[in-house]
């Protein structure tokens, strides 16, 4: 009953980042020839695109349920998981590597997004579902052009995108390409997620959590802070073993606390620090206003802005970021919009980088 909900106060960050497919012969064997890809294909295939690049947008994919941002899972690997349905021999074998992505993916800061380049987001949800790719951190999408936004080649049907802790995609290629492991293969996907050394972490989940506040749990890190207003009052939590509602208060006590621990931290800190302070303060006093911490938060951020020179920083801080959103781009514009800011709070530190963004563009 969470699961509807996940990112709809994402806002809030605080648990906190090919045109129509060829339908051809050619296209179904070269699907089919990477299922069972040599050790040099395969390795190939791990390693292309090493160097990260910019993480890419899901703005256009239609969803089965609400949305999710990459921005908003920043500090997990995610793996975008383009494919078709149309396919045969793919069909063949995407039961066995869908299985061992689903092992693999259990209990660990994963996510998933399976996206069907042919058909509509209902039908390739219940496409891929019932070929074996379920869980909690599994979402599911369309959209026809997803390869091509990618970088990846549409002609091989079923593709890959890993996209690292740090927002940026890592690796990428046919998902169908496998190395033989004893006397089974193993697909690309599931190897990698076995063999990082870093696949992010999480946030809230303990391995010793019962899987009924799994479920809860797993919505929260992907950004359901509804959820998590909810687990910060018991009396939200009636239904689940008593054992289970101890465990979310604790867990959500224990979040509030270092949010505001961290804001009191950095509020002795130098202007950057105390803005970090201030939004951190004021995103828990405005999302858990009835709790103690939230009450403490409101307290931190007040002080802050008693201070008429900080009061002044907060202005520079929001002219600043309009510019650069104005800009969407434009050089020239943002010199102009920048130079508003430089003239107008010279003395401020959002006035300095201003002042520094108009010298490199000189």
């Amino acid at each position: 009953m969470y699961r509807k909900g996940v990112l709809r106060s994402v806002s809030l960050a605080l648990a906190i980042a090919a045109a129509g497919l060829p339908l051809s012969a050619t296209g179904a064997a070269r699907a089919a020839d990477s299922s069972t890809a040599s050790k040099s294909s395969a390795d190939k295939a791990t390693t292309a695109n090493h160097s990260p690049q910019p993480t890419p947008s899901l703005d256009s994919v239609e969803w089965t349920g609400p949305g999710i941002s990459l921005d908003n899972l920043r500090g997990k690997t995610v793996v975008i998981l383009p494919f078709v349905t149309w396919c045969p021999k793919c069909n063949v074998w995407a039961p066995e590597m869908l299985d061992q992505i689903s092992t693999a993916i259990k209990d660990k800061p994963v996510v998933v997004i399976a996206v069907a380049t042919d058909v509509d987001a209902a039908q390739g949800k219940a496409f891929i579902v019932k070929k074996g790719l379920t869980g909690l951190n599994v979402f599911y999408g369309a959209n026809p052009k997803m390869n091509e936004q990618l970088g990846l080649e549409a002609a091989n049907l079923w593709n890959y995108a890993w996209i690292n802790p740090q927002g940026a995609v890592k690796t990428k290629g046919a998902a169908g390409a496998s190395l033989p492991n004893g006397d089974k293969k193993e697909f690309i996907v599931p190897r990698q997620i076995n063999t990082a050394s870093d696949l992010g972490k999480f946030e809230f989940m303990t391995p010793e959590m019962s899987p009924a506040v799994k479920e809860i749990v797993w919505s929260i890190e992907l950004g359901d802070v509804a959820t998590l207003v909810k687990v910060s009052q018991k009396r939200n939590l009636r239904g689940l073993a008593k054992d289970d509602q101890d465990e979310l208060a604790a867990m959500s006590t224990k979040f509030l606390d270092g949010q505001v621990s961290a804001a009191k931290e950095l509020a002795s800190g130098d202007i950057p620090k105390r803005i970090q302070a201030y939004d951190k303060a004021s995103r828990v006093s405005a999302a858990f206003a009835s709790t103690s911490q939230g009450k403490e938060a409101k307290k931190i951020a007040t002080e802050l802005t008693s201070d008429s020179s900080f009061r002044r920083e907060l202005t520079a801080r929001k002219l600043y970021d309009q510019g650069v959103a104005k800009a969407a781009g434009d050089d020239a514009k943002l010199a102009k919009n920048m130079h508003v800011v430089a003239q107008r709070f010279p003395d401020t530190y959002f006035g300095g980088l201003a002042k520094q963004a108009i010298e490199s563009e000189k």
